[in-house]
């Protein structure tokens, strides 16, 4: 498989997903209904609107007619336009650096563990720094790809009209890796093995772009595969927005100029278009969104490995909006039905150890002295390799239905609250199957509207507090014991087992996740949180105040316990019990 270098070719689709990427995205329907009675005058006005709207949730600007270029113009513009708007997206989310949120979930996740000095008394506690929203580097590669690989003046043609210009990208541009410092020689060795390889992949695939302004701070490209150019991909570097369009029927192409098909082929069946844009609302203002512009069906042909997604048409399925001057996030995600697979192979080999291990094995070896009759006694040591088992050849599919989903947020620097409202799964339950086996089903809220609003917020220095809305529940059938041939030994709860979590006795129930960095306890704040399972006996209650503690028996504690075997595999151990101090 050929590797580009990442400040290469892919740099520039990252940016463009960037802003989508950091959250939630948002729209809500805005269908209007006319009246049936109204004047002429009142239609023209409403198709007026109409069309207003349908331009408004567009991806990218209207293209209009071409006007002269040249490539300084053109390559300058392109450069301005990517510092303009990675330097005025940051600004519009920096504020972010400030959220105790924010920084207390980073930590959590990505905190570092606490170093280890090289004696007793030499550990040194450093000063938590807040996160760095820092888009410099990425801004950086996406200007140093363009100047450098793609808009490359040596490699252009201008149009015999003056309005367009045609860059034949060249191979060994693209496929070049920087030197590493104090690089070895294996390590030479390898990258210009790497480099040869992407030129020759790249060599008879005639990558190009073409590149055309219709107004002064605008360029628009269009990326293209083939001696007879057919266009891929189109992207606008305009002075108030970035965006980018593809066409699936064509993406095929662009993939199998950087992946072998024998390593991945794409489905043959590739219809729709989908596209993407960042948009300047005011200096420190920014707007991410998508758009399914048609009906997206991605369907493998027999024989092919199982990779499909449907998804219908929406132009505004996902938006979402940073104001760096009012510190405030705005955003609201609506997405009909749609499903997905994969092949149920890539599940199968999650469940087995492709590398083997190893393990001391010891055995006690005594003889007795003959002379003295005195024992003595020994160990011998060795250790001893097992292999991997290789996990069974299945060729099914891993299919996920999703009967929609849907949400809302809103943020705001002056309280450091993320409230999320009508969270949910749409109006059904969400499947996972393998072919037409359901082995998952998850069901939000089915008694209470299939949705629930949650705010996320930090309520100490080190804490974390989720608070949900009242009476929410969460439930999950497993049926992985139709599927449990191809498996050796699978957790009891998901062969067959409901299970769920609730929140009770408060109209506004929170969970508080108390020191994310040092003793991390999960207190109920408020309310009472109910573990349950139809195969457990009892119910694992967490009442408010209390914290979720572990019942396992520890160190000496166990010399005189016998394991509990039906505990469950998942609540199992847990229990209510009182906070650490």
């Amino acid at each position: 498989m050929t590797r580009i270098h990442p400040t290469r070719f892919g740099t520039l689709g990252l940016s463009l997903a960037l802003a989508l990427t950091l959250s939630l995205a948002a729209c809500s329907d805005t269908d209007k209904e006319g009246s049936d009675t109204g004047s002429e005058a009142d239609a023209d006005a409403d198709a007026d609107a109409d069309a207003d709207a349908d331009a408004d949730n567009s991806i990218g600007n209207p293209v209009g007619d071409p006007i002269d270029i040249e490539h300084a113009t053109a390559a300058q513009t392109v450069e301005d336009n990517i510092i303009r708007h990675m330097d005025g997206l940051q600004a519009s989310i920096e504020f972010l650096e400030g959220s105790g949120a924010v920084n207390n979930l980073v930590d959590l996740f990505f905190g570092d563990d606490e170093d280890e000095g090289e004696g007793e008394g030499d550990e040194v506690e450093e000063e938590d720094e807040p996160i760095d929203l820092d888009l410099s580097e990425l801004r950086d590669g996406m200007v140093e790809l363009m100047a450098d690989c793609l808009l490359v003046e040596s490699t252009s043609t201008v149009a015999e009209d003056g309005m367009s210009i045609f860059y034949a990208t060249d191979p060994e541009l693209l496929c070049d890796e920087e030197e590493e410092e104090d690089e070895s020689e294996e390590r030479t060795a390898e990258r210009l093995d790497d480099e040869a390889e992407c030129e020759e992949r790249l060599g008879d695939k005639f990558l190009g772009i073409r590149a055309m302004s219709d107004n002064e701070g605008d360029v628009n490209l269009t990326l293209t595969v083939g001696e007879t150019p057919e266009d891929i991909l189109t992207i606008q570097l305009h002075d108030d927005q970035i965006s980018a369009i593809v066409d699936l029927p064509t993406i095929r192409q662009l993939v199998e100029v950087f992946i072998d098909p024998e390593d991945f082929e794409l489905p043959n069946t590739m219809d729709g278009s989908l596209g993407v844009e960042v948009r300047q609302n005011d200096a420190a203002v920014y707007t991410a969104r998508f758009a399914a512009m048609e009906d997206v069906n991605i369907t493998p042909d027999a024989g092919q490995e199982k990779f499909s997604m449907h998804m219908s048409a929406a132009d505004d399925p996902g938006r979402i909006t940073f104001d760096g001057d009012n510190q405030t996030i705005e955003g609201a995600l609506q997405i009909d039905t749609m499903d997905a697979a994969m092949p149920w192979q890539i599940i199968v080999d999650m469940f087995y150890d492709d590398e083997g291990s190893s393990e001391w094995i010891c055995e006690e070896i005594c003889e007795t002295d003959e002379a003295t009759g005195a024992e003595e006694c020994w160990e011998d040591c060795w250790e001893e390799w097992t292999e991997a088992e290789e996990a069974p050849e299945v060729d099914e599919a891993f299919i996920l239905n999703m009967a929609g989903v849907h949400g809302a947020l809103a943020y705001a620097a002056s309280n450091d609250a993320f409230m999320l409202t009508n969270l949910g799964l749409g109006d059904d339950s969400t499947t996972i199957r393998v072919d037409d086996t359901t082995i998952i089903t998850v069901d939000v809220n089915p008694d209470n509207g299939r949705s629930f609003d949650l705010t996320f917020e930090a309520p100490g220095d080190k804490d974390l507090g989720f608070i949900f809305s009242e009476d929410f529940a969460l439930q999950v059938q497993m049926n992985w014991e139709l599927v449990s041939d191809v498996f050796d030994d699978l957790p009891t709860f998901m062969l067959d087992d409901l299970m769920g979590v609730r929140f009770t006795d408060s109209a506004s129930p929170t969970l508080h996740i108390l020191d994310i960095e040092d003793d991390t306890q999960i207190q109920m704040a408020s309310g009472q949180l109910t573990l349950w399972a139809d195969s457990m006996d009892g119910d694992v209650v967490i009442n408010e105040g209390e914290c979720m503690v572990e019942t396992d028996c520890e160190g000496d504690d166990c010399e005189d316990e016998e394991e509990d075997e039906d505990e469950h595999d998942l609540f199992g151990g847990m229990a209510g019990g009182s906070c650490d101090e």
